[in-house]
Formats: structure tokens, sequence, C-alpha cells
């Protein structure tokens, strides 16, 4: 079958990139005489880049000359050079870089039209060597590999991992190569900041570094490679400004980026490099503006996967990272094992915001950061101790009684409030997952009748709580065993009211429902989906009545098992969701039956199949 059969049939419309005069769709007649059609936003002309199909290519060039010229900046990702760059389509590269020579005949070198230097940065940040020693020796081109395109240099595209983290081995020959050739190890990209003069008392503004060289690579980066660069001229000291989407923090230090990453032999060149200087105490020490030392950052070293997905040994192996970093930076100063940052968190808060949600594995951390002088009795400014941080975070996999049962070593009540009188039982309620972490709550003198400040108990908290997708049937029994402990004797806090006068079951009937008229509206959405409009198959953006646009496709998907293709106003093409079968959304918190009950009367043979 030919790699280019989607593009066999015709696509009615009109091209709308501007490189494409009076919206022409080129074609090329393939090896069997079949007729191959272009469509938006050129997929045919990616392909055949990506494959590095040079046949096909010069084929395509003939048809649609123009096809090499600068188009919309919004489609630049397709664009034909950072296309071949990305891939390392060497040979596809020389034909379109020979192509615009003649084609668009520039006088002298050029720089693509703007795109020269993108292209370079886009080689190089994926790692393709090649195309980057293509891109700087070739006659035609006006590269500079000084040169900052939005703020990065060549270089300090490679050393970026934030878009493209494959091809790390790649990614390091072309850093060795481009040092090689001259590049600077010490390349900044600042950002402007207002600082208050102590002395005039008024603002004045600074240039503030936010990336560099080394902190990009410190994430990743193996013992060799950061050495290199801080030989280079890399300076291991220079503190960093982060913006994320709604905050600011400044003095962030490169040592903080390999602990936050988990990057042990970064870490240890670093440390060498402090030690060496005499200050490695300090530098472990130093806060950035949020009051947060390298230690801090360490406890929260994240993982993009679910954690349910992960195999042990890659969890293990992570865990085994971070007690090392944790191992090097305590060494270096055993005293910062309780400092708090300007929120009063201390690591342990950290490590039991971050950690609680993904498995037995790291309740290892826990341990290991007790014995080495965490005080799990420390209250943060809003009064939580790490306890109250470890059943606060929902999703991922159920709290480990374990994690629970060091913090109560380690002078951890289950009885402690926090500062709108919420215990910790309040917050591991909320997640009926959690149901051996809420059972030893219990055990362990977690009181079901204490009231927060909105005069919540435990039960009410539940009453509005939920569990994730997954949860098996064998749990349902258990679920309402704790359930009913914490009803109290007979039932008796089922009716007690809280501040907005409410009580456990009159929250349990505004969930049911709630559950209810989602249900309802999602077999509406079905009965017509059923009729002529689901027989097209086609969804022209549906408004649901409850329910997003995103939400309703999920919802649908799952109860109706079907599969579902999607488009919106904006988007030409449809987007395929796989079939599903039927998975537990949500449920009634306190009558798990209830909702079972629901699922059979509105879906019957659905209703049969496991969650």
């Amino acid at each position: 079958m030919s790699p280019y059969e989607e593009f066999r049939e015709r696509e009615n419309g009109i091209l709308h990139e501007p490189e494409s005069p009076a919206g022409i769709r080129p074609t090329i007649i393939e090896t069997d005489g079949s007729t191959l059609y272009e469509k938006q936003f050129f997929p045919l002309r990616t392909a055949i880049i990506e494959r590095n199909d040079t046949a096909a290519l010069k084929k395509y060039l003939e048809n649609a000359p123009w096809a090499i010229k600068r188009g919309h900046a919004l489609g630049m990702y397709y664009d034909p050079f950072i296309v071949a760059a990305r891939h390392e389509s060497i040979n596809a590269l020389k034909i379109l870089l020979d192509h615009y020579s003649n084609f668009m005949k520039p006088s002298g070198r050029t720089d693509l039209d703007g795109r020269c230097c993108r292209v370079l940065n886009t080689a190089a940040q994926c790692g393709r060597l090649e195309a980057v020693k293509l891109l700087l020796d070739h006659p035609l081109l006006d590269a500079d590999i000084h040169y900052k395109y939005n703020g990065f240099t060549p270089i300090m595209a490679a050393t970026n991992t934030f878009d493209w983290k494959d091809n790390i081995e790649g990614k390091k020959a072309v850093i060795d190569w481009l040092l090689d050739r001259g590049a600077r190890a010490s390349d900044v990209e600042y950002s402007w900041d207002s600082f208050l003069d102590p002395i005039t008392g008024k603002y004045i503004a600074k240039q503030v570094p936010v990336f560099t060289v080394l902190n990009l690579a410190a994430g990743w980066a193996g013992a060799d490679l950061t050495q290199r660069l801080i030989k280079s001229g890399a300076d291991p000291n220079v503190k960093l400004r982060e913006d994320t989407e709604v905050t600011s923090r400044v003095d962030i230090t490169i040592i903080s980026t390999a602990s936050r990453y988990a990057n042990v032999d970064a870490l240890k060149i670093l440390l060498d490099c402090a030690n060496r200087a005499g200050h490695v105490a300090d530098t472990v020490s130093y806060c950035d503006s949020w009051g947060n030392m390298a230690l801090h950052w360490a406890c929260r070293v994240s993982i993009e996967e679910d954690p349910r997905e992960v195999a042990e040994n890659i969890m293990a192996e992570k865990v085994q990272r971070i007690m090392t970093i944790l191992g090097l930076l305590l060494d270096c100063n055993p005293e910062t094992i309780n400092s708090q940052d300007i929120y009063g968190n201390t690591p342990l808060h950290y490590a039991a915001m971050n950690y609680s949600n993904y498995g037995h594995e790291y309740t290892a951390i826990f341990q290991y950061l007790c014995d080495r002088g965490a005080d799990a009795s420390i209250r943060n400014k809003k009064s939580e101790t790490a306890l109250h941080s470890l059943c606060s975070y929902d999703g991922g996999l159920p709290i480990d009684t374990a994690a629970v049962e060091i913090l109560f070593g380690h002078r951890a009540k289950a009885t402690d409030t926090d500062d709108n009188g919420n215990t910790p039982l309040h917050s591991a309620v909320k997640n009926l997952e959690n149901l051996d972490a809420i059972e030893f709550l219990l055990d362990h003198g977690a009181d079901i009748g204490a009231k927060n400040l909105k005069g919540n108990t435990p039960l009410h908290e539940a009453a509005n709580g939920m569990f994730w997708p997954g949860v098996m049937k064998e749990k349902y029994k258990s679920m309402g065993d704790i359930l009913r402990r914490l009803q109290g004797d007979e039932g008796c806090l089922m009716d007690k009211l809280n501040a907005e006068g409410k009580s456990a079951r009159q929250i349990l009937n505004e969930v049911r429902k709630d559950f209810q008229e989602k249900m309802d509206d999602i077999e509406n959405e079905r009965k017509l989906w059923e009729s002529e409009i689901w027989k097209k198959n086609y969804l022209l953006c549906y408004p649901f009545s409850l329910l997003s646009f995103d939400e309703g496709a999920y919802f649908l998907s799952h109860f109706i098992g079907w599969p579902i293709n999607l488009t919106t106003p904006d988007d030409d093409e449809a987007i395929a969701l796989e079939e599903y079968t039927v998975g537990w959304l949500c449920a009634l918190p306190l009558e798990m039956a209830a909702a079972k009950g629901m699922l059979e009367r509105i879906h019957p043979d659905l209703s049969q199949q496991d969650p």
C-alpha cells in the first residue's frame, strides 16, 4: 500500500494559506499513475518531506514551485524547511534549499524570508546534528550561531526540553558540536522586572535572567555535559526568574532546577563546584523569593503520566533518584530539613502534597525525610500539618496507609485542625477511593463529629465527594462500611445541619438530583444521535445544555460506547475518538447502588458491564 493512500481522494474547498496562489491545490502523479491531491495545511507536502522522499518532492515542486514560500505565522509548524529540520530529512532539505535559490533568486545570502534562525533552532532542539551542520555551513543561508530567535540561541534551543524531550543523545551531540564551533555556554535570555530602590524609594527597571544554557540543561544533562558547560563559561551561581500563568518568582538557583528534576549527576557537579568555592552549605540553603530551597524543590518532582499507568520499576527508579537528591542536599546542610517557606510549608509538606497519590513506592520518601529529622507536627500558615497535605489531593492512586502511619509516628495527629477547622479526615473523605486511609484515620482517633467553620462534619464532605474512574465493584461494600461509620450510631449524623442549614442527607439528595439530570441529558442526546443526525456520523458542535464540548464528547463516548467523529466550525478535520466501553465517570457518594440503578434504567445493556 502506498504511504500516501489518504491523498488519493480530492478534497473540495480552497486553500487559504498565503503561499498558495489563487487557492490552488497541488497534485502529483504517483509511480502507479494515480493522482495525489494536497489538502489544507499541506499534509501531503509534510508527509513527503518526513519520509525524505526526494522523487516525490521534486514532482511536487515542479507542480507547485511556490510551495517553499513563507506561509502564515500560525502555520509555521508545517513549513517545509522546519519539517525537514525536525525530521532530519537531509536530502529533502537540500532539495528545498536548492529550489528556494532557483525560484526566489535571492541576492547573496538569505534568511529564508525570516525563517532561517527558526529552522536552525528547530534542528538544534530536536537533536538533528546533520541538519544543524547543513544549515550553518550552507553557502545560501545567512545562519548565525549566536543569533537569538525568540530569546534562544541554537545552543539554548538544544538544551531546551520543554517542547521536545526525545533524542537526548542527539541533543548532546548538537551541543558538543556547537561548543566546538564557538557557541557560548554563557548565553542568557533576560526579561524586564521592577525593583524598589531602598535608597531612593523608587522602582527601577532591571533585566533579570529567565533562561541560561546551564539552567536548561540542569534538568536532564549528565555529569560530563554539565561539567563541560561550566568549563566553557556557564555560570552555576546565576539566579533566575520563573514566570507562570499567574505568578512569578525570582532568585531560583540552578541547584534547585537540578533538584526539581531529580537529576543526580548534574546536582553532584553543581554541589562540587559550590564545595570547591567554599559555600556549599549556604548554596543549598539559599531561598528564592518564595522561600523555597533546593530541598523544597526536590520534594515536588512531578511525573507527567497517570501514576496508574507507570510501571513499578520506573516508579522505584524515580523514587531512588529523589531520595539520592534529598541525601545529597541534607548532607550539605542537615539543618534545612524543617525549613519553612513564605507559606510556612516544610519539605515534608511538599512531599505530602505532591507524592500522596503516586503510590506506595513513594512512601519511602516520607520515611526518609522523617528519619532525617522531619517534624510532621509543624504547621504552615494555614495551620495545616503534613497530614492535612497528604489527605488533600485527589486523583492518582489512593493514599498509602503506611505514609499516614509514618506521619503519626513523627508527631502528626488525626485531630489536628487547620484554620478552616478541617481535620485530615475532612479532606480524605472527599475521595472515597481513600478507603484504607480513611479507615486508618478512624481507627487512630479521627473524630467523625468534628465540625469545620462551615459546620460540616466529615460526613457532609463525603456526601459531596467523588471517586475516580476505575473503582472496582469489590470496593462498593467497603465504601458502604466506611460511610456507615461516618454516619455515627444509628445514622445520627445524617441529619446534623451545617452552617448553611444543610444536612448530609440533603447534600446527598442534591448530588443525586444533579447526577440524574446529567444522566437524563445524556440520554436525550443519545436519542437525538440515533436519529438522522447520528446516521450522518457527524456533529456540528451540538450545544450541550450542561456539558462543555469536550466534556460532552467524553461522556457520550463512554456511556454510549460508540465511535464518535467530532468537528467544530473552525476545524475542517474531524476529531476521531476511539471506541470506548462504558466506564464509571462519577457516582453517588453515599449510595453507590443508586447510580447503578440509574444506568440500568437508562441503558440496561451497558449496566451489565463491569466498571
